[in-house]
């Protein structure tokens, strides 16, 4: 399960309990209407990104939650967890070699920058991959 403490992102506010409370059901839709709601109000916030990109994840959306994570890298170094979901969604996209530490591939040129077109908050929910040319 995805940890839904957001008491440590200086969200505590009724959303962040209705996030704690849909994530704990598993009710990964409802928690991702609410982190997505949490994102808007507070795009600063790495560990609001950071959970969002799980529940992308959980959800079949890989390039969302690859998008999601690495603007929460951007903030602040992902956790473990945080990490190898990172990973998983590389692999679910068809590039394990974006996954790999760019000091072992020095030889190939860094992945593209993901990102997605923008619909309502700023995110898609597209299941398709992008590919660089």
């Amino acid at each position: 399960m995805i940890d839904g403490d957001l008491s440590a992102a200086g969200i505590v506010d009724a959303r962040s309990a209705r996030i704690t409370e849909a994530l704990r059901a598993g009710d990964y839709e409802q928690a991702e209407t609410l982190l997505l709601e949490a994102a808007d109000a507070n795009p600063k916030s790495p560990e609001v990104l950071r959970v969002l990109g799980g529940v992308f994840f959980l959800r079949g959306r890989p390039l969302n939650a690859a998008v999601a994570l690495k603007k929460a890298e951007a903030l602040a170094p992902l956790d473990e967890r945080s990490r190898f979901t990172l990973v998983m969604a590389y692999v679910a996209l068809g590039h394990r070699d974006w996954a790999r530490p760019s000091s072992r591939s020095s030889s190939r040129p860094p992945p593209p920058t993901l990102s997605t077109p923008t619909g309502p908050g700023g995110w898609t929910s597209t299941t398709s991959s992008t590919r660089p040319p």
